[in-house]
């Protein structure tokens, strides 16, 4: 492998050597985060799509809930919403707080409030 470095027909200095070696581990590293990058593409493709067809017709509802910390709290509001007219899937993001109702016409934002409260927990204020 070294031998490939080195010119036909004479010798090449040590630094060099060593300047034409950083040039092929950095083609590729190059080459393989290209791959890589493509390989993300590709097991990605279409998952947006996905998210807007099930949206379609529906209503979708966030609120952020200031002492939702754990999946235990998830875990509870999650039965809250299951009691809920219309809907029909949820998420939750603790580290920013929030939780998204998604579910038909019928949901709306004032019964997904009441039912933070009633779950125990402190829904920011509605605007």
């Amino acid at each position: 492998m070294l031998s490939a470095f080195r010119p036909r027909g004479g010798t090449t200095s040590p630094l060099e050597f060593r300047r034409r070696r950083v040039q092929a581990t950095l083609i590729m590293q190059l080459r393989l985060l290209t791959f890589l990058a493509a390989a993300v593409a590709l097991l990605f493709a279409g998952c947006a799509p996905q998210q807007e067809d099930k949206l379609e017709g529906k209503t979708a509802v966030t609120i952020a809930i200031a002492d939702m910390t754990c999946p235990n709290c998830v875990g509870t509001l999650r039965s809250a919403f299951r009691q809920l007219e219309g809907y029909e899937d949820d998420a939750f993001d603790l580290e920013a707080g929030t939780a998204t109702v998604y579910g038909s016409t019928d949901l709306t934002s004032e019964a997904v409030y009441q039912a933070v409260e009633q779950a125990g927990y402190t829904p920011a204020p509605q605007p």
